[in-house]
C-alpha cells in the first residue's frame, strides 16, 4: 500500500533578522508539511517486496517501551546484482511479522535513509532522506515523530542546487536546530560551492533561509592501485 505524500509548499522568513543580514543567504527553504504516516497503517512487509523488491534495514531506534522501530528501504537489482531503485520504508515486528510503512513520495527520486536518531525529547525521532544511485532531487525530507513512532510528519527543504548532498543535523532540547546540505564545485557550475545552513528554533515546525558559508579548500586525490608501493619497493626483514 502506497502513500502520496502531498500538501503545499509555504515559505518560511529567517526567525533572526540580525543574523540574517549577516550571513549571504538563498531562496527560502521550502518547508511542505505532509499528512501523517502512521503505524496502524502499516502491512505485511511481504506485500511491499513486490516486483522482484527486497527489504533492507538499516537503522532501529527502540522505543521507551523497549520496542523496535527500523529505517530501510525497498531495493530492486538488475541481472548484475547492481541496485537499480530505492523506495525508503518505516517497519515493525509485529505478533513475530514485519509490518512496514512505505514513503512512496513524489520529491523523492531513489532516496534513501541519512540518518536516523533519536531525541532530543522523550519519544522524539527524526530521519533524514536524500537522493540515492544516480537521482537527484531538489529536496532533502525530514521524517520526524514526537510519538514513539506512532506517527510521523514529513518536511521538505529545497537545496540551493538538486546537486547538493546532505551533510548533518542537529536539535537541542529547546528546540534550536540545523540541517546542512554541501554543494561541491565539481557537481555544479551555476551555484556556489560551500555548505548551506538551515535553522529551526521551533522544533522543526519552520525552517530559516540558507546560510551559505564558503569553502575554499580542495579534497586530496586518492592514490590509484597502478600506483601503489610495489613489494620490491620495502625493505627486506631480516630474521
Amino acid at each position: 500500500m502506497r502513500f502520496a505524500l502531498l500538501i503545499p509548499a509555504i515559505f518560511v522568513n529567517l526567525a533572526c533578522a540580525a543574523q540574517a543580514a549577516t550571513h549571504p543567504t538563498t531562496r527560502a527553504a521550502a518547508t511542505t508539511q505532509t499528512s501523517a504516516i502512521r503505524r496502524s497503517d502499516a502491512t505485511d512487509l511481504i506485500k511491499l517486496e513486490k516486483d522482484g523488491a527486497e527489504a533492507t534495514m538499516l537503522y532501529q531506534i527502540k522505543t521507551r517501551r523497549s520496542q523496535r522501530i527500523c529505517f530501510g528501504q525497498l531495493e530492486t537489482y538488475d541481472d548484475d546484482d547492481n541496485v537499480v531503485t530505492t523506495v525508503p520504508c518505516v517497519a515493525w515486528v509485529s505478533h513475530d511479522h514485519w509490518q512496514a510503512v512505505e514513503i512512496d513520495d513524489s520529491r523523492l527520486n531513489n532516496a534513501a535513509w541519512e540518518t536516523v536518531v533519536a531525541g532530543p525529547s522523550k519519544g522524539e525521532i527524526w530521519g533524514v532522506l536524500d537522493q540515492n544511485l544516480d537521482d537527484r532531487q531538489a529536496n532533502v525530507l525530514l521524517v520526524h515523530s514526537i510519538d514513539g513512532g506512532e506517527t510521523f510528519q514529513i518536511t521538505a527543504i529545497a537545496k540551493p542546487s538538486e546537486n547538493a548532498d546532505y551533510d548533518s543535523f542537529c536539535m537541542d532540547e529547546h528546540g534550536h536546530g540545523r540541517m546542512t546540505v554541501y554543494l561541491d564545485a565539481k557537481n555544479e557550475k551555476h551555484a556556489k560551492a560551500g555548505f548551506y545552513h538551515y535553522r529551526t528554533t521551533d522544533g522543526g515546525r519552520t525552517w530559516s533561509k540558507a546560510e551559505y558559508e564558503p569553502d575554499g579548500t580542495a579534497p586530496a586525490e586518492d592514490v590509484p592501485d597502478d600506483d601503489q608501493p610495489d613489494d620490491s619497493s620495502k625493505p627486506v626483514q631480516k630474521v
